[in-house]
């Protein structure tokens, strides 16, 4: 014989124990399953024991009063549904009943087939909410995730150029606005090409990627890593003198020479030691940074107070 199907799980709360009979036998031979409780002591134990879907409430209780409970019952299973169980039939009964949480009420002596369709009309709207909260939540999911594609880089998984320069504009107006130091520092892999060449081009993907996740673990939460192009990254420094940036970049350009697969050369400018722009700010960087690898590669330059690129402060 095929196991009965359960339709839900429901808690009946009243302290007759002629009631709790009768409703625990007509609901549970229509499949659902059944437990019941004598009072708001008990009742309050076996919602934080397990997950019900509904519970039938007797409005006056030896211990608390129906509506207070429903209150509590509702903060330990916020998506559970209630049905008042009332022994007057009144306007003031339903709407205190609805007002403190109810979704419905229903008068002794029982009419089963109103407690039915109570039981079965509260039921199908929590099976409607619970299936309106997960569509809502796969859309700001799906909305979250068509996002972070527009501004990631699919490779590294760090900002793109295009979110780079949109935050880059965000960080100028606000340094500029409070008077604070803005630094940007700009890398690029020595002789990229050449590796690529040697190693194969999925070889220097995987490099490209490991040097994205080195540069986010070694910089601050409040540090914006991103990839500008091809093998060039920036981290835009909020909060940040050049000297400080400098020394950053320094410490990657060690970390990244210790992991052996490749060298990097930064370049380091800031606002408004450097630059009283945005776009003068990434060209005073970019100037650095060739000067770097003119230079020598493997080390950083930062733009000195001349307008000349200078060596690491």
């Amino acid at each position: 014989m095929a196991e009965t199907e359960v339709r839900g799980r429901i808690l009946v709360i009243d302290d007759d124990a002629g009631i709790r009979e009768t409703l625990s036998d007509i609901l549970g031979e229509k499949g659902y399953q059944v437990e019941t409780v004598g009072t708001g002591v008990e009742a309050e134990a076996r919602f934080g024991e397990g997950r019900f879907n509904l519970a039938l409430v007797d409005i006056k209780l030896p211990d608390i009063e129906g509506t207070k409970l429903i209150q509590r019952l509702r903060e330990l299973a916020p998506d559970a549904e209630f049905i008042m169980i009332t022994g007057s039939a009144s306007l003031e009964t339903a709407v205190e009943a609805l007002r403190h949480g109810a979704a419905d009420y229903v008068m002794k002596p029982f009419n089963m087939d109103e407690v039915l369709a109570s039981v079965a009309s509260a039921l199908e709207h929590q099976r409607l909410s619970l299936e309106e909260r997960a569509k809502l939540s796969q859309t700001t999911a799906e909305k979250e995730f068509y996002r972070s594609l527009s501004i990631m880089d699919s490779l590294t998984g760090l900002y793109n150029h295009r979110h780079f320069r949109e935050l880059l504009a965000l960080e100028m107006a606000r340094a500029r606005r409070y008077g604070r130091p803005l630094s940007l520092v700009m890398g690029d892999i020595d002789l990229f090409k050449d590796y690529q060449d040697k190693h194969g081009h999925l070889a220097g993907d995987d490099t490209l990627v490991q040097l994205g996740q080195t540069l986010r673990q070694w910089c601050r939460a409040v540090d914006l890593v991103a990839r500008y192009g091809g093998d060039e990254l920036v981290i835009l420094m909020p909060e940040t003198s050049k000297e400080a940036a400098a020394q950053v970049a320094e410490r990657l350009r060690q970390v990244v020479k210790a992991e052996g697969r490749v060298t990097i050369s930064f370049g380091v400018a800031s606002f408004p030691q450097d630059a009283q722009d945005a776009e003068q700010l990434i060209a005073r960087a970019d100037q650095a940074l060739y000067q770097a690898k003119q230079g020598g590669r493997n080390q950083i330059r930062a733009w000195d107070d001349q307008g000349l690129p200078g060596r690491r402060p």
